[in-house]
């Protein structure tokens, strides 16, 4: 077993670690459904519908194992063409205001709020709010993403919207309107 340097304890001034063990010795068996709960599901599920995924699965096993036999195919011998056209990726407003248009009016401040414009944050906000955005690592190590933080963006859609929009009025908005506000600020970070 090897040990878990997070789990230490301290007994008698001397430092104890118990022992730990990453992988369990004893794995979860998958167990038979109950005639009960059977009993139930046939109930619930009709007889056409588990019949059509049995078809569906039976079919994708087919295509799998399709797939698996058959070589891939040569690639496309090379032609000769033109100078590649290349396409410029939309401009991001970073510097800028960004508007968004909300699906509802929200009251904010006894004012009805149905377009926001967000500003681009100072240097000081960044230090006081933080970042909205985390670096996600894959088991290798390698960055896998960014994962983005829904109450710092909160703060932020407080801080940098015009008119304001106190904290109350953003917990009370729909998803999807908070989507919209959270990619307006999130365009400033990336």
């Amino acid at each position: 077993m090897t040990q878990d340097p997070r789990d230490v304890r301290r007994l008698g001034g001397a430092e104890y670690a118990p022992g730990y063990d990453p992988q369990p010795s004893v794995r979860p068996v998958p167990q038979p459904v109950s005639p009960r709960l059977q009993a139930s599901l046939d109930k619930i599920i009709p007889e056409e519908w588990r019949q059509q995924a049995r078809e569906i699965v039976a079919q994708e096993m087919a295509q799998a194992a399709q797939a698996q036999t058959l070589p891939a195919p040569p690639p496309p011998p090379a032609q000769a063409t033109t100078a590649p056209v290349q396409v410029a990726p939309p401009a991001l407003s970073t510097s800028g205001p960004n508007t968004v248009k909300l699906s509802r009016a929200y009251k904010a401040h006894d004012v009805d709020v149905q377009v926001v414009t967000f500003r681009k944050y100072t240097v000081k906000e960044l230090r006081k709010v933080g970042y909205p955005l985390r670096n996600v690592f894959g088991p290798d190590g390698m960055p896998a993403g960014l994962d983005e933080l829904p109450d710092v963006v909160a703060r932020y859609m407080s801080v940098l919207s015009e008119p304001p929009l106190p904290p109350s009025t953003i917990d009370a908005m729909d998803v999807d309107d908070f989507a919209l506000c959270s990619r307006a600020i999130l365009l400033f970070f990336v």
